[in-house]
């Protein structure tokens, strides 16, 4: 007869640890975006600030035209500063910088 080894012993399957999400928490301070204009700079996001616990549900309020869309997409690493626009502040996640392709390895975002 085989002894069943009870799961808190056992050793953890690679390929199961591997499908789990990973836990990551994003942070961004003073997000400042502008686009120019023909006459002058739009600002759309005025240093905002705010913080996604891993394992959170969040909602991200306010009016048509507001800058939630352009946040998204800024933390998602969809914009970046051109020639037409100037982007300022931090994205981390897990207290680190991150591109476009590593988002991608553990968020999303579809529009």
């Amino acid at each position: 007869m085989s002894q069943i080894t009870p799961a808190i012993f056992r050793q953890p399957n690679p390929a199961v640890v591997q499908l789990l999400p990973p836990s990551v928490d994003i942070e961004f301070n003073s997000i400042k975006f502008s686009v120019i204009t023909k006459s002058t700079p739009k600002q759309i996001l005025k240093g905002v600030d705010g913080m996604f616990k891993a394992g959170t549900i969040n909602a991200i309020l306010g009016p048509s035209g507001s800058g939630k869309t352009t946040l998204l997409n800024i933390l998602s690493k969809r914009i970046n500063q051109t020639k037409h626009s100037q982007l300022s502040g931090e994205v981390i996640a897990n207290n680190s910088l991150f591109s476009k392709e590593q988002f991608g390895k553990f968020g999303a975002y579809v529009m």
